[in-house]
């Protein structure tokens, strides 16, 4: 265990006993709009993500993808080799790697418009980068509905008094809610994965217990790497 995992622990202990204290029925009004807005997100999520891959913002974001990570001089280096090995020689995250070669067939390359290991690579990683704008968009917009109608009913004012099971509950929902916190983290760290300076965060990340099993569990992150529902 390192500091990483400690810091694991402290979000979701900080979460968790906040909603003990607050009770079951306080802490799923609270996690009620993050609830419908992973809901939402998670049904609407592909039918808006199939639209953007439709348009020119799309084509120009695999050519940017393909200009960063420079999949041309890649793949020429790499022509005699497979393309299992084109994808593990690449400089991304083990996790990427894994599910690149995972869906490296036929349905995929027609689902991506797709025809070459080089165009399929930049069109599955734009592909995520869309899923993450669309998710965190549907995300936002569905929580801050879902607070103005609580807020407008008044719900909380008027719940009884919390008892001993209560408070209970309400510690399960803090966990869920510390867990969806550091899985949103680790989305977020993704994007460092490619900077030099993060060498060592991620070396320490990949020494941890609890921290690494939630960022390789990431169930968000797995939302976002679907590419149809």
């Amino acid at each position: 265990m390192n500091i990483l995992d400690i810091a694991v622990i402290a979000i979701i202990a900080f979460f968790a006993v906040k909603a003990y204290r607050g009770g079951f029925i306080l802490s799923c009004l609270s996690f009620l709009p993050s609830l419908c807005a992973l809901i939402v997100t998670y049904v609407f999520q592909p039918v808006l993500s199939k639209f953007i891959r439709s348009t020119e913002f799309y084509i120009n974001l695999k050519t940017s993808i393909g200009n960063f990570l420079s999949i041309d001089n890649v793949i020429s280096n790499s022509a005699m080799q497979a393309q299992s090995e084109i994808i593990n020689n690449m400089n991304i995250p083990n996790f990427l790697k894994s599910t690149l070669m995972e869906n490296n067939n036929p349905v995929i390359y027609n689902i991506l418009n797709v025809e070459s290991i080089g165009d399929y690579i930049t069109g599955f990683i734009a592909n995520i980068f869309i899923n993450i704008v669309t998710m965190v968009l549907l995300f936002v917009v569905t929580s801050i509905v879902v607070k103005i109608i609580i807020k407008t009913l008044n719900s909380v004012s008027k719940l009884p008094v919390v008892n001993s099971l209560n408070k209970f509950a309400g510690l399960l929902v803090g966990f869920i809610q510390g867990a969806v916190i550091v899985w949103v983290i680790c989305i977020g760290l993704t994007f460092f994965y490619f900077n030099p300076s993060w060498k060592e965060f991620f070396e320490m990340l990949d020494s941890s217990f609890i921290a690494s099993f939630m960022y390789q569990n990431n169930i968000l992150l797995f939302m976002i790497l679907r590419i149809f529902g």
